[in-house]
């Protein structure tokens, strides 16, 4: 128990920051309607080594794309890819906290291993 007070109370120890990071995603998802269990689910058709989920809260208030690169290269996708109607939504990435307007969004750029948490 002692090394593992000492492993997750030490801020520069990397179980530490992983942890810290978990804490920080599971409490952004916990406040979005669109991840509740009950909420339907569709998969995105998306280019070679990107997955992608859509997430509808059960009551249809809120939208999620869920975009991930499942490979070790950097990936793009454009935004109508996403969506048919992009240009007509906002859209806020959960994760890195940004915000566009759907009309000044341009392909999206993952990282090798990215998640992004697209809401719209």
């Amino acid at each position: 128990m002692a090394e593992l007070e000492d492993l997750l109370g030490d801020a520069v120890q990397p179980a530490s920051r992983v942890l810290t990071e978990y804490r920080r995603l599971l409490g952004i998802r916990r406040g979005q309607v669109a991840f509740h269990p009950d909420g339907p689910q569709r998969a995105l058709q998306l280019p070679a080594g990107l997955f992608g989920i859509e997430r509808t809260a059960a009551d249809g208030s809120e939208r999620i794309r869920v975009l991930a690169n499942l490979t070790a290269e950097p990936l793009e996708v454009r935004p109508e890819k996403i969506d048919h109607h992009f240009d007509r939504r906002q859209w806020n990435e959960l994760i890195e906290g940004w915000s566009c307007a759907g009309v000044e969004l341009r392909p999206l750029r993952l990282a090798p291993y990215q998640v992004m948490w697209l809401q719209g």
